[in-house]
């Protein structure tokens, strides 16, 4: 009976565990650029792996307060490419934030694409071209971050091995 208990307790501990497991998603920005897309996953996935220096980052660089940003993140569930999205075409657009997040929260599903064409950003347009570029200098800033801070580590090492 006590092994019977302890068979069913382990199996319950194990199925909680996977119950609360994130799922493993791949970010689709589906902007209708391919180019575009692929440097917002790559961003997404940087980001997340240092989400303080993002949001930090995203706060002075469009002059949004930081509490605005971890709302998007943790109350409308956005992914950080999303809210560089958001912050992006709001810039561009010189529409609110809040307008940018309305439009993806009724755009969601058709990608950003679809909701840069309905705040006034065509494909190929000056405006366009703005924010893939904002994208690609975005995400070579936290590339040249994430250096310095290996090589800051790396002499810390050093330093600390000499002693």
């Amino acid at each position: 009976m006590k092994k019977l208990l302890a068979i069913v307790v382990a199996m319950l501990f194990v199925f909680s565990l996977t119950a609360y497991a994130q799922p493993t998603t791949v970010y689709k920005a589906g902007s209708g650029d391919g180019k575009l897309d692929t440097v917002l996953k790559e961003l997404n996935d940087r980001a997340h792996d240092n989400t303080e220096r993002f949001i930090t980052d995203m706060s002075k660089s469009f002059g949004v307060a930081k509490q605005n940003i971890e709302n998007m993140v943790n109350k409308v569930k956005m992914t950080f490419a999303d809210v560089f999205m958001t912050l992006k075409i709001a810039d561009i657009t010189k529409k609110s934030v809040d307008a940018v997040v309305g439009e993806y929260q009724k755009n969601k599903g058709k990608g950003w694409g679809v909701v840069a064409k309905r705040l006034g950003i065509k494909p190929g347009s000056k405006e366009f071209h703005a924010l893939k570029n904002g994208a690609n200098a975005t995400l070579g800033k936290i590339k040249q971050e994430e250096k310095d801070k290996e090589k800051k580590n790396k002499e810390q090492k050093k330093s600390q091995d000499k002693k």
